[in-house]
């Protein structure tokens, strides 16, 4: 339920938005975003910690669905593209950090994951990434 819930659910509702609202182009970011995230998942891989290391991923993903409800980003898209275009750049990014995560320990979804992520100008189509069980 985590994985379809999360993850999946997370990936499929950012990369809809980014088709409705900019035609799948990948809008331009200079942040780094969830680069402490990353590296508290570092850490604990590099300890053995590998429930820590889960943690750690579904944390960024915590982080990047309570962005995207906080920010009501698919209203601001409607009023004011150019400010929701910033928001879509992060939440991206959030996404692109579970996908070096989970390519260690979550490795079955990893593949979908990326071809929602496209390529570096646009994004995939969504597709279902984790079944629920």
């Amino acid at each position: 339920a985590k994985l379809a819930g999360g993850v999946g659910n997370l990936f499929n509702r950012v990369t809809v938005l980014v088709h409705k609202f900019l035609a799948g182009e990948k809008p331009v970011s200079s942040e780094q975003g969830t680069v402490s995230s990353y590296q508290k998942f570092s850490e604990h891989m590099e300890s053995f910690e590998i429930k820590g290391a889960i943690d750690a991923l579904f944390d960024v993903v915590d982080q990047a669905n309570e962005r995207l409800n906080e920010t009501e980003v698919w209203k601001l898209a409607k009023d004011d593209l150019e400010a929701a275009k910033p928001i879509f750049a992060e939440l991206l990014g959030h996404l692109e950090t579970i996908t070096q995560m989970a390519e260690v320990v979550l490795p079955e979804g990893v593949e979908g994951m990326k071809r929602m992520l496209g390529d570096d100008k646009k994004v995939g189509e969504g597709e279902i990434v984790y079944e629920r069980v």
